[in-house]
C-alpha cells in the first residue's frame, strides 16, 4: 500500500499555525506573564517599576536589534558585551584622565568601537573566517584590553552635564532618556532594515547566499557593515551604563552577549540565519526584563534565578528547530498541493505537467516551429555577441571545462547540450561570474570581458537563470526580480539612503509574470509559498527583463507544466528576435529542435560537436553526439 497521499488543505493550516506560534507566540507568553505578575504582586504593575524595567532593558535592546540583523545575515557577534566595557573604560579615561568634553570623548569612543567592528566584518564577511571562533575571541581580547586601560583605578565623576544621557528623563512622558535613544535606534535600524536596498541585500545574504551572489548583490560587504553597527551599539550602550554608573568599571557588560542573544533566539530569529523577525528582538528583552523583575517580586535566590535564565536559553535552542522545520514545511507545502520539486530531474517538458496546476492555462496560439528568420538564413552579420575561446577550469584534480570554444551571434538560440557531468552548469556560472575561468577568454561583441562577480556580468548585459532555483525563498515575486537592482523612490532625502520604491517593483512584476501567464494569488506571498514551475518562472522573467545582450538559461523549463513551457519557448524566441544572443542549457531533445539554431554539445569538459539545426536534424543524431557513439562536428558561423 502507498504513502497516504497529503492533503493540502490540511498541510498549509498546519504551516499557517505553525508561522502564528513562531510570529505570535512570544508576544502572547509575555503578555501572559505581564498579567500574572500584574495580579499577583502588587508592586509590579507601579509606574516606578514599570519605568525601571524600561530603563534596564535600553541598553539590552541597543545591543539586541543589530546582533539579530547580524544573525538574519548569516553572521554571529558574541564580542558585544566585551566591546561595551572596552566603550565604559574608553569612556572614562578620556573624560576623566584628559579632560575631554563628554561630546569629543563620546565621538571618539564611537569612532574606536566603529573601527572594532570593522575589524569584525573584515575577518568574519570578507575573508570569511568562522564568525563564531573570531568573535569570541574578540569577546577576550577587548575584555582584556580593558582590564589594562583600566588599571587598578576605577575612574569616578565625569561631569553633570554628561550625567543627562544615562539618567534624564524626557518631559513630556516623564520616559528615561536612554528608554528614548533605544525607541530611536531600534525604529532607525528596523525601518532601513526592511526599506532599504542595505536592509534588503543584508537580509537576502542571509536568507540564500548563493541566491543572492548570483543576483548581484555584494553579500561580504553586506554583512560587513553589520558588524560594524553591532559594535556602534556596544558603544552606544556603553556611553549610557557609563552615564548611569558615574563610574568606568572593567567588567561593566559581563555576560550581556548571553543575555541579548537569549533574546534574539526567542525573538524567533534563525541561528542559521535567514528566518525570524527582528522586530520581535525587542519583545524578548522585555520578556526577560520582565521575568527576572517577576523573580525578584517572588524573592527567588539568585542561585535559582541564574537557573531559570539558563532553562530559557536551551528552551530558545529548541524554539529555533521548530523555525526551521516550519521553514521547510513551507517549501514543501507548495509541491505536496500539485507542484513538482526542484530537485526532481527534468529531462522533457512533458514531466514537468503536474506543476502546472497552479498556473493559468488559458489557451496559447498554435503551436508550430518558433525558429525564426535566423534558423533558415544564419545569423546577422558581424561581429559575435559572445564568444568563447579554450575557456578551461579544473577543481583540484578534477578538469570541469577544456579548451572550450564556440560562439553565438546576436539573434541566435544556441542550445548547450551534454549529459550530467559535461560541464554545462560550470561553463555557465563561469560566463556570468561566478567561476572564474583558469584559462581562455570570453569576449562580447569582440571586447574581453573579464567578470569579477556575477554583477560584473550583469553590467555588461548579461543575464542567467542558473540550475539551481536563484530567489530568495522569504521574499515576494516582486522583491526577486527586482533582486540587487530594486528601484529607488524619487524623494530626494528618501533617495540618498536607497528607499525602495514597492508599489513600482509589484506593478511591473505583475506585468512581466502576465507575459509568461503566471497568475500568483498574493503578489505578496514569499517564494517559499509558490509552486516549483511558479518560483522558476520569475527566475526566467527576471533574465528577460534585465538582458541586454546576452541571456543564458539554465534548464528554465525543468519545474514548469506544459502550457508555462511554451510560453517560455515563445519568449526565448522573442529574445533572440530583440537581436539579444541566448544559450540555453537543456536536455529536452524536441525542445532543441523547435527553438535552437544550433547546438553545441559538451562531453566530458570538451566541445565534441557543434551542429547546425534545420529540417534534417534530427533527436537520434544530438542524442549519438552527446552519447560519443558518433564523431566529428560540423561548424556553422555566420556568412561573411
Amino acid at each position: 500500500m502507498g504513502p497516504r497521499p497529503l492533503n493540502p488543505t490540511a498541510a498549509r493550516r498546519h504551516i499557517d499555525l505553525t508561522n502564528l506560534a513562531v510570529r505570535y507566540g512570544l508576544i502572547v507568553a509575555f503578555a501572559l506573564l505581564f498579567v500574572f505578575l500584574s495580579l499577583t504582586r502588587d508592586n509590579f504593575f507601579t509606574a516606578t517599576n514599570i519605568r525601571t524595567m524600561l530603563l534596564t532593558s535600553a541598553v539590552t535592546i541597543i545591543v539586541s536589534v543589530p546582533l539579530a540583523l547580524v544573525l538574519q545575515s548569516g553572521g554571529v557577534d558574541f564580542s558585544i558585551g566585551s566591546a561595551l566595557g572596552l566603550a565604559v573604560v574608553l569612556g572614562g579615561r578620556f573624560m576623566a584622565d584628559y579632560g575631554w568634553h563628554p561630546v569629543a570623548a563620546s565621538a571618539a569612543v564611537l569612532v574606536i568601537l566603529g573601527l572594532v567592528g570593522a575589524f569584525n566584518g573584515l575577518l568574519c564577511a570578507r575573508w570569511r573566517l568562522s564568525p563564531v571562533v573570531v568573535t569570541i575571541g574578540m569577546l577576550f581580547l577587548l575584555r582584556g584590553v580593558a582590564f589594562v586601560l583600566s588599571g587598578a583605578e576605577t575612574r569616578r565623576g565625569f561631569g553633570r552635564g554628561f550625567s543627562y544621557l544615562g539618567r534624564s528623563r524626557w518631559v513630556v512622558l516623564d520616559i528615561p532618556t536612554p528608554v528614548l535613544i533605544a525607541a530611536v535606534w531600534s525604529a532607525v535600524l528596523l525601518v532601513l532594515w526592511f526599506r532599504t536596498r542595505w536592509g534588503r541585500h543584508a537580509h537576502a545574504s542571509g536568507a540564500a547566499e548563493e541566491a543572492a551572489s548570483v543576483g548581484g548583490i555584494n553579500v561580504p560587504k553586506a554583512r560587513h557593515s553589520l558588524y560594524v553597527l553591532t559594535a556602534l551599539g556596544a558603544g552606544i550602550g556603553g556611553l549610557i551604563q557609563l552615564s548611569r554608573l558615574n563610574s568606568a568599571p572593567a567588567v561593566t557588560g559581563d555576560n550581556l552577549e548571553l543575555e541579548a542573544l537569549t533574546a534574539v533566539l526567542l525573538a524567533g530569529v534563525a541561528f542559521s540565519g535567514g528566518l525570524g523577525s527582528a522586530a520581535n528582538v525587542i519583545t524578548g528583552v522585555l520578556f526577560l526584563t520582565v521575568l527576572g523583575n517577576g523573580l525578584i517580586q517572588y524573592r527567588v535566590d539568585t542561585n535559582w534565578t541564574r537557573v531559570v535564565e539558563g532553562a530559557v536559553l536551551v528552551a530558545s535552542a529548541g524554539f529555533q528547530i521548530a523555525i526551521i522545520r516550519a521553514a521547510r514545511q513551507q517549501r514543501a507545502a507548495p509541491m505536496a498541493a500539485g507542484g513538482r520539486a526542484e530537485s526532481e530531474p527534468a529531462v522533457t517538458t512533458s514531466r514537468a505537467a503536474g506543476a502546472a496546476a497552479d498556473l493559468d492555462l488559458s489557451p496559447t496560439p498554435a503551436g508550430g516551429k518558433l525558429r525564426g528568420p535566423a534558423s533558415e538564413t544564419g545569423p546577422r552579420r558581424g561581429v559575435p555577441a559572445l564568444e568563447v575561446s579554450n575557456a578551461a577550469k579544473h577543481f583540484g584534480p578534477t578538469t570541469a571545462l577544456e579548451d572550450v570554444s564556440f560562439e553565438v551571434w546576436p539573434g541566435e538560440v544556441v542550445g548547450l547540450l551534454g549529459d550530467n557531468s559535461a560541464g554545462k552548469s560550470t561553463l555557465i556560472k563561469a560566463l556570468t561570474g561566478v567561476h572564474r575561468l583558469d584559462r581562455g577568454q570570453i569576449r562580447l561583441f569582440g571586447s574581453e570581458a573579464a567578470f569579477e562577480s556575477p554583477s560584473d556580468a550583469q553590467a555588461a548585459g548579461v543575464e542567467a537563470v542558473q540550475q539551481q532555483l536563484g530567489v530568495i525563498p522569504i521574499f515576494d515575486a516582486s522583491e526577486n526580480l527586482f533582486l540587487g537592482r530594486e528601484p529607488v523612490t524619487r524623494i530626494p532625502a528618501l533617495r540618498r539612503i536607497g528607499w525602495i520604491d514597492r508599489r513600482r517593483m509589484r506593478e511591473v512584476a505583475v506585468a512581466e509574470l502576465s507575459k509568461l501567464r503566471v497568475r500568483l494569488a498574493d503578489v505578496h506571498a514569499p517564494m517559499s509559498a509558490l509552486s516549483g514551475g511558479q518560483q522558476q518562472s520569475v527566475s526566467v522573467a527576471r533574465a528577460s527583463l534585465w538582458a541586454t545582450s546576452v541571456v543564458l538559461l539554465d534548464e528554465p523549463t525543468a519545474a514548469l507544466g506544459v502550457k508555462q513551457s511554451a510560453e517560455v519557448h515563445r519568449l526565448i524566441r522573442r529574445l533572440a528576435d530583440e537581436g539579444k544572443a541566448v544559450v540555453l542549457v537543456t536536455h529536452d531533445m524536441p525542445q532543441v529542435l523547435e527553438i535552437c539554431d544550433r547546438a553545441v554539445v559538451l562531453r566530458h569538459g570538451k566541445v565534441a560537436a557543434i551542429e547546425t539545426i534545420n529540417e534534417h536534424t534530427h533527436v537520434d543524431r544530438l542524442v549519438a553526439h552527446i552519447t560519443g557513439s558518433i564523431s566529428g562536428s560540423e561548424s556553422q558561423h555566420a556568412p561573411t
